[in-house]
């Protein structure tokens, strides 16, 4: 991915409820993982302002302004928008707009524990010899549990808000940030790497 800094000021307007925030650090969650990025959120707009939505370690589901997080961690935010058309059939069965759902979905699970029990299963998916044992992370029904971890938060709130699955095949709970940034509906939809 070729990437290129935004001035957040320049493309805020471009983003809307539901898009995809993608954090570049190192950390176990980008070496163990499946890629570069180690964090995920959702981008939401409050009374005027966007909003970082997100489930963070030790604090939980939250939301706090974006531009906080690209004040941060400057030039380490990836933005993405989500494909709109995948989700136009669908809509026309709805009263609530999609994005509109999201969002509510979104905040209907703040202040919601962070899922550290969800963090470590997906790292036994990365075991060397586990992938000899049949592991079939594909139920998104299985019963949840307390909490989500971040891309848990984003993929949930999507898949039930519009019932189409942003990493189709794969459970919510082991969908990593990494499998967030080459999903069908947001890979293609690169807005460029926040800085303030």
């Amino acid at each position: 991915m070729n990437r290129r800094t935004c001035k957040l000021a320049e493309v805020v307007t471009s983003l809307k409820d539901g898009d995809l925030l993608l954090f570049r650090r190192r950390g176990l969650i980008s070496v163990y993982g499946r890629g570069e990025w180690s964090h995920a959120a959702m981008v939401v707009w409050w009374d005027g302002v966007a909003m970082c939505v997100e489930s963070r370690e030790w604090v939980g589901s939250r939301a706090v302004t974006l531009r906080s997080q690209v004040a941060k961690h400057p030039g380490r935010i990836d933005a993405f928008g989500v494909d709109a058309q995948a989700f136009q059939a669908k809509q026309l069965a709805r009263q609530v707009p999609f994005r509109h759902a999201v969002k509510i979905e979104a905040l209907k699970k703040l202040g919601a524990p962070y899922s550290y029990w969800s963090v470590i299963r997906c790292a036994f998916l990365h075991l060397p010899g586990l992938r000899w044992i049949k592991l079939n992370p594909t139920n998104d029904d299985a019963k949840p549990g307390r909490g989500e971890h971040c891309s848990q938060f984003f993929v949930s709130a999507w898949r039930r808000a519009t019932t189409i699955d942003p990493v189709p095949h794969l459970a919510d709970w082991a969908t990593e940030p990494n499998d967030l940034g080459r999903s069908p509906i947001c890979a293609k939809h690169y807005v460029g790497t926040l800085i303030p």
